[in-house]
């Protein structure tokens, strides 16, 4: 990546397409399918077909919107402010990649980690991107055959990374 497609990233607030885009509607089809067959005819309130074909309809319909935004917004960079200098801020994401001790590919204009999931090493993919004043990152899922775009890691990672670069903001 040259520092002007750097630039561009960060000025679209989106990292390219990569590695993780090709086939990435086919992780929620197993849930989906399992939820359908076992899941809504179970269900208390279904008394009859037309409530059951109403609410299966609903769910699917649901399900997919879900993952269509999911996945529409699963490329956008979140940013931190930091208020430190281009250097500082390469600095601070290596010094908590360190002490979280997690291996790490760094390139002249980013880094891309990844983190690891309850059972594969590699379950979550992490890009940073650094300028002066910001740190950017985007975590995305990785899957065994096919992806869901929502996990709750990806959440408590963001999270995480928020509350430990804000504390060096200040």
């Amino acid at each position: 990546m040259k520092k002007t497609e750097s630039d561009n990233i960060i000025k679209l607030k989106k990292v390219p397409s990569d590695e993780l885009d090709v086939d990435k509607y086919w992780g929620y089809s197993p849930a989906v399918g399992i939820m359908l067959a076992f899941g809504i005819p179970l269900l208390p309130f279904v008394k009859d077909s037309v409530t059951l074909f109403t609410k299966v309809v609903g769910f699917i319909i649901g399900v997919l919107l879900f993952t269509y935004f999911q996945f529409k917004n699963e490329k956008r960079l979140k940013s931190i402010r930091t208020n430190l200098a281009k250097e500082y801020n390469e600095i601070l994401i290596t010094e908590y990649l360190k002490k979280r001790n997690i291996s790490f590919e760094k390139y002249k204009y980013y880094m891309v980690i990844f983190l690891p999931a309850l059972i594969y090493n590699k379950g979550l993919k992490t890009i940073f991107l650094y300028d002066e004043g910001n740190i950017y990152f985007n975590i995305r899922r990785i899957g065994f055959e096919g992806r869901i775009p929502f996990s709750i890691g990806r959440l408590l990672e963001e999270k995480r990374l928020i509350r430990e670069f804000k504390k060096h903001s200040k």
